[in-house]
């Protein structure tokens, strides 16, 4: 396992997390924050439709709310306004390969070539960097991709709750608000996507709910420095 790395000098002017966190990289999986807080995060991993994006950007906003959104590099330079919009909202950014394979079947080159093309036009397209969060392709990870992970300077983020919102066939607002909620914790990293129209729909009522509920919605940096990680 590789030794942990503290990143974000106080020199890069375009990490990907808005705050002077520092998050030490490891070849270890997170897939939650060990707080006793109410506080959890939503993920949006971006690699299909950006229709939805406006309308997800709109709830946040309203609300004064961050969340981290994963990027594949061939969605930026397919929509790189909605990628723009995104950053420029000041969420934070994280790498979700170049082309979403499944990072198991590929050689350490070649991962090391989907974050770095996906790190590239990041920087370029959205002027911020995506380390050191990497969000695996179909949640496809072992010890050897996660290691190569690493050496790239990226922390493997998984997730605590999968909203279903890419995987269940005509799933509603009210069944991936519900799903969330019954399983929701605090520290807990909530799956989502950002081409699910039914996510976008959802999120008013989600974040509501997770209000009434005392959670404090958080970028998943804040939630790994807020539980030491």
């Amino acid at each position: 396992m590789q030794a942990p790395q503290p990143l974000h000098e106080p020199s890069d002017a375009v990490n990907s997390l808005p705050t002077a966190t520092r998050l030490e990289v490891s070849s270890r999986e997170v897939d939650s924050g060990e707080t006793g807080a109410k506080l959890v995060a939503l993920t949006f991993d971006a690699g299909s439709s950006a229709e939805p994006v406006p309308q997800i950007l709109r709830a946040l906003a309203e609300r004064g709310l961050h969340c981290t959104f994963f990027l594949t590099g061939q969605w930026i330079e397919r929509y790189p306004d909605s990628a723009r919009q995104i950053a420029e909202a000041g969420h934070e950014l994280g790498n979700h390969s170049w082309s979403h394979p499944a990072f198991t079947s590929l050689s350490d080159e070649q991962i090391r070539e989907q974050l770095r093309r996906t790190e590239g036009i990041a920087r370029r397209v959205c002027g911020r960097s995506t380390k050191p969060l990497f969000r695996p392709p179909f949640g496809a990870r072992d010890e050897r991709v996660r290691s190569v992970v690493a050496e790239e300077g990226y922390l493997t983020i998984y997730w605590t709750v999968d909203s279903w919102d890419s995987v269940k066939k005509d799933i509603t607002p009210q069944m991936i608000t519900d799903r969330v909620m019954r399983r929701i914790r605090p520290g807990a990293i909530v799956l989502m996507h950002c081409g699910s129209e039914a996510t976008a729909r959802a999120l008013p009522q989600l974040l509501n709910a997770l209000d009434a509920q005392g959670y404090r919605v958080v970028t998943v940096g804040e939630l790994l420095s807020a539980s030491g990680r």
